[in-house]
Order: structure tokens, then C-alpha cells, then sequence
């Protein structure tokens, strides 16, 4: 049975890794939004940097729509420094709400020209099992 760390865990997300895999693994709870979404990613992001780990899983089910400003932090800030510290590839459990989905793909669409390779799923079990065979 694989070893899962919990690294934070608040109302909205729990961060996790998985030393066996070197997955960084986040699931919201609910939509997060300004600082309480930033410290997830950031904190994802230092377990990146730590372990030197290539793979994330988002489980973003029940995470809602992102708000703009999210975005634009995402895009303008959180985005180069996650790539610049090797992230290569992306699990992504899909959130139910139409816009979102259409929001997701778009999101994917821009960040594949930076080598991050992107698959989608419906649920967390296939794709942490995706992540595991990547190198």
C-alpha cells in the first residue's frame, strides 16, 4: 500500500503527496478563492521544488469556477514558477460545472506549448494511476 502525506488540509482543499510516486495531489472540498486557493498551489509548489517531483494530480470536482483574479494569478504568477521548477505532467480530475470544463480545457490548451502534458479524467483512482507510469 503507497505512503500519502498530508500537507495541508482546511475547510476547502486537502494537499497531499505521495512520496512512492512523486505525485503532488490536491482535492478541493469546495471553491476556494484569493489566499485560501493560493496557499494550496503555493504549498503544492514547494512540495514540488522539495521532493523534485514532475507530476500533479488535481482533483477539482467540487472545486467551482474559478474567479478572474484567480486566473490571472494562476497564469501571471503561479504558472512560470511551477514550470520553471519542472512540473511536466498533469492529472486533471475535471469539475462538474459546464463552464469549468470549458474553462479547464482552455487552461490545458494554453500551458501544452510549455511541455506540460495534460490528460483529463473523471476520477482521482485513473489518474493517479496515469501519473505513476509517467517518467
Amino acid at each position: 500500500m503507497s505512503t500519502v502525506v498530508t500537507i495541508l488540509k482546511n475547510d476547502a482543499a486537502t494537499l497531499m503527496y505521495h512520496p512512492d510516486t512523486k505525485i503532488v495531489h490536491h482535492v478541493f472540498h469546495k471553491g476556494a478563492h484569493g489566499k485560501q486557493f493560493h496557499e494550496v498551489l503555493d504549498a503544492g509548489l514547494e512540495v514540488l521544488q522539495e521532493f523534485q517531483a514532475t507530476k500533479w494530480l488535481s482533483d477539482d470536482r467540487l472545486a467551482g469556477t474559478l474567479l478572474q483574479e484567480d486566473r490571472d494569478w494562476i497564469f501571471n504568477d503561479w504558472f512560470p514558477r511551477v514550470v520553471a521548477e519542472g512540473w511536466k505532467y498533469w492529472a486533471w480530475v475535471l469539475p462538474r460545472q459546464v463552464d469549468s470544463i470549458k474553462n479547464a480545457q482552455e487552461t490545458a490548451h494554453m500551458w501544452r506549448p510549455y511541455g506540460l502534458k495534460v490528460m483529463y479524467f473523471s476520477y482521482p483512482e485513473p489518474a493517479l494511476l496515469w501519473l505513476a507510469k509517467q517518467d
